[in-house]
């Protein structure tokens, strides 16, 4: 498991990076990529610190935290058919089970 703190450093290398890469051969994937992305992120900058609090059983559904977590959860969930296409139009093959 990546650190809250760690995400955060990594994803606008990545974003950028990402998204110069697959540019090159599909521009409107790129963008999407990088909104997708984005949103992901700003969804888990608002999980309230520690975040792993919010995932103990004892937690409910509809705690404030733990939906803060499950929308970041679904959302990077969501991108991952856009990553395996960048992945692609970059001439990179990334198997999802």
């Amino acid at each position: 498991h990546l650190p809250h703190s760690l995400l955060m450093r990594v994803s606008p290398i990545f974003r950028i990076g990402s998204k110069s890469l697959v540019a090159i051969t599909n521009p409107e994937l790129a963008g999407q990529l990088a909104t997708e992305i984005d949103r992901s992120v700003a969804l888990a900058e608002v999980i309230p610190s520690p975040f792993d609090l919010h995932l103990r059983d004892s937690i409910a559904n509809n705690d404030p935290g733990r939906e803060a977590v499950l929308r970041t959860i679904i959302s990077l969930e969501q991108q991952t058919d856009t990553i395996v296409s960048a992945a692609e139009a970059a001439g990179i093959t990334i198997t999802v089970s």
